[in-house]
Parts: structure tokens; C-alpha cells; sequence
């Protein structure tokens, strides 16, 4: 354990990585320890003192170091009694199932069965082992929400660049079909079959996005509210910085939250509706 320096030196949360002129080069290496540690002598006992060791050895074991610590920080709950309850409440959700999925409610929890069940055990052994499997249970799901946070931010991001992409095919139809009425109000019919084909093209490029957007807004239903809400927000962030393309992605990101939950509630979307609404939020 590192308490004070000079005990051990103190393995940081940082991966190794060489930084030239300012800029950081090539691929993380080993693992960073700071402080240095009295075995080493006092030359080696600085604050600032950073020290890189491999992960594993020679022969491949896992490196294995007497004089490496780490910290472990116990501390109290620090906030105003009052919200105690409410952050009681979301601890206790942590790791919950009824978290990933609207599918489930709090009653139908595993997790929250498990809980039961190990209060009403009478034997100590029978409720410790399976209170450890409740504890790794929960931890998987806790990994699993996690895992689905992000995947639901891509998905929204995805589905921005769909709703971008269908637009940008509306466009071109648009000026196929006005070089086409020209084609056959000059009587040139070769070039207005040539239009024809390009349009016929152009549309089935557009349905197949559009059909893609949907699936996406069935897939989206997968995700609470909370979760889709929540990662909404993230990367409308992300898309503000965004100078070129960011304004209109956002709108295409809030329209599409809108459809998913227009979605949740009726199972299903009528493509032609989907689409007049992507177009008219372009302008189009």
C-alpha cells in the first residue's frame, strides 16, 4: 500500500506514452509509477519522480514489483443530508437490469429477487456466496449499461448522418427531375431516358437510407428513455463543436429521438410520414 512517500512508489491510473516536441508518439507502453520509494534510496524520494516498468516480465509472467503501491482512499459521503435518500435510491440502482431495458420493471428484477431471497436466507454461508454473486452480477451489469450508453450515442450519431445522407439524396432526385423536364421539353429523348434511369437509381438509394433510418429507430426502442435522453445530450455537445456540419446534425439527432419515441409508443413508422418529416426539418 503507498501511504506516504518513501513507503512505495505509487502506480498511477496513466499508461506510458513518449511525448516529442509537444506531441505524443508512437503506442502506450508500461505501466507509471511516481514518488520513488526508500529502497532505492533517498535520491529517488521526489513527488514529481515518474518511472515506467513493462507489464510483464521476460518470461511473460506478469510483472511483479516489491517496491510498487498503490493508494486506497476511504472516505464519507459528502453531501447535504437532505439528498441522502435520492442518492441512496440511485446506488441502489446501480446495476439493476430494469436499467438496460424497458422490457423489465423493478418487480421482475433478477438483481432485486436476488436481494430478497438472500435476506429471507438463514444459513450465513449460503447468504455470503450469494451475495458475492449478486455483487458480480451487478458489476457485470453495471458494465453492460455502460457498454449500451455508448452504443446508444453512436446510434443516435448514425442516424443523424442517415437523416444527413437522405437529404442530400432528396437533393440530387430534385435536380435529376428538373433536368429531366428539360431533356423532354427539348424533345431530347435519349438524355431523358438517361435522366430517368439516374432518377430511378437515385430513389432506390433513397429508400434504402430511409429504410435504414427506421430500422435504427426500431433498434433505438432496445434503450430506455433515460438512456437515449441522457446520450442525446452528449452528443448534441459533441456536435455543437462540429463547425461545418454540427447545427444540422443536431437537428437531424433531435429528430430522430422525437421518432424513437413516437416509436416506442405505436411499434412502428410509416416510411412516406418518416420522410416528409426528415425533408421538411432540411427545408426541403
Amino acid at each position: 500500500l503507498f501511504d506516504v512517500i518513501g513507503n512505495a512508489a505509487e502506480m498511477v491510473q496513466e499508461s506510458f506514452q513518449l511525448v516529442h516536441a509537444g506531441r505524443r508518439q508512437g503506442t502506450y507502453g508500461g505501466f507509471v509509477v511516481k514518488g520513488g520509494n526508500y529502497l532505492e534510496g533517498e535520491m529517488t524520494l521526489f513527488t514529481g519522480m515518474r518511472r515506467e516498468y513493462p507489464l510483464f516480465a521476460a518470461d511473460g509472467s506478469e510483472q511483479r514489483n516489491e517496491t510498487t503501491g498503490f493508494r486506497v482512499a476511504i472516505g464519507a459521503l459528502s453531501a447535504p443530508r437532505s439528498r441522502y435518500p435520492e442518492l441512496f435510491a440511485q446506488w441502489q440502482k446501480e446495476g439493476r437490469l430494469a436499467a438496460l431495458t424497458d422490457a423489465i420493471d423493478d418487480a421482475q428484477d433478477p438483481t432485486k429477487q436476488l436481494d430478497g431471497i438472500i435476506a429471507a436466507t438463514r444459513d450465513p454461508q449460503m447468504q455470503a456466496q450469494l451475495a458475492q454473486i449478486n455483487e458480480e452480477l451487478k458489476r457485470n451489469v453495471s458494465l453492460i449499461a455502460r457498454q449500451r450508453e455508448e452504443a446508444a450515442g453512436n446510434l443516435i450519431q448514425s442516424a443523424a448522418l442517415v437523416a444527413e445522407t437522405i437529404n442530400n439524396y432528396n437533393i440530387r432526385l430534385t435536380n435529376l427531375k428538373k433536368d429531366r423536364e428539360k431533356a423532354v421539353a427539348a424533345r431530347d429523348q435519349a438524355t431523358a431516358q438517361l435522366y430517368a434511369g439516374a432518377i430511378a437509381n437515385g430513389r432506390s438509394a433513397l429508400d434504402g437510407a430511409l429504410a435504414i433510418y427506421i430500422d435504427n429507430l426500431a433498434t433505438g426502442t432496445r434503450y430506455t428513455d433515460a438512456v437515449i435522453q441522457a446520450q442525446f445530450q452528449r452528443i448534441q455537445e459533441e456536435l455543437n463543436r462540429n463547425p461545418v456540419l454540427g447545427k444540422s446534425l443536431v437537428k437531424r439527432a433531435t429528430l430522430f429521438v422525437k421518432h424513437v419515441g413516437e416509436y416506442r409508443q405505436q411499434h412502428r413508422a410509416e416510411p412516406e410520414a418518416v420522410l416528409k418529416e426528415l425533408l421538411a426539418s432540411s427545408g426541403r
